[in-house]
């Protein structure tokens, strides 16, 4: 799928340093923060090239290619699609329909009918994901409704101080680290 973004007044930052679009070089691999509806990102950051590592104080290249000894692995039965990502606290399960509230208090309906749910690494069900914990979702978002393609349950990845674990290096790491440091999830 492809997106178009309005960057008008997104702060971007081009490893690491404050940049602008026009230094976005076609082939970079970027990450976009904002709101979405349907195919239109309104970006509120923009961030391209080196994402750095929290838990290793390292800068990883986002464009460097994972090598088995350092890449992380995406949860089981998750696999990264190009689709747009919300995140927050599940407040309410009710069927097949989650609902999910952000740290910026928008409430997300989440339809979770055909997808597939990560719980600490391992595929999942919805019936093992309780109101309080904190998910990722990714799917078709229009609005607030999200149609999921896939849930990853946070909270089952989180230690006893309630911050995400990161298992090491690589390009899920870098995103894990992403979502952690501008939503809080």
């Amino acid at each position: 799928m492809t997106y178009t973004v309005d960057s008008s007044n997104a702060s971007v930052l081009k490893n690491g340093v404050s940049s602008s679009v026009g230094n976005i070089s076609v082939g970079d691999t970027v990450m976009v923060a904002g709101s979405i509806n349907g195919a239109n990102v309104t970006a509120t950051t923009i961030r391209d090239g080196v994402m750095k590592n929290r838990e290793k104080g390292e800068g990883v290249e986002a464009k460097e290619p994972l090598r088995s000894s350092h890449a992380v692995l995406a949860p089981a039965g998750i696999q990264g699609n190009g689709q747009p990502v919300i995140g927050g606290t599940v407040t309410a399960v009710n069927g097949s329909i989650l609902t999910v509230t952000n740290k910026s208090n928008v409430t997300y309906t989440v339809d979770v009918t055909s997808a597939t749910i990560n719980k600490g690494g391992t595929v999942s069900s919805l019936a093992n994901v309780i109101v309080g914990e904190t998910v990722v979702v990714q799917g078709m978002v229009t609005g607030t409704s999200v149609v999921a393609s896939s849930v990853i349950d946070k909270d089952a990845a989180s230690n006893t101080a309630g911050v995400p674990q990161v298992s090491d290096r690589g390009f899920f790491g870098c995103i894990s680290n992403f979502f952690h440091n501008i939503f809080g999830f």
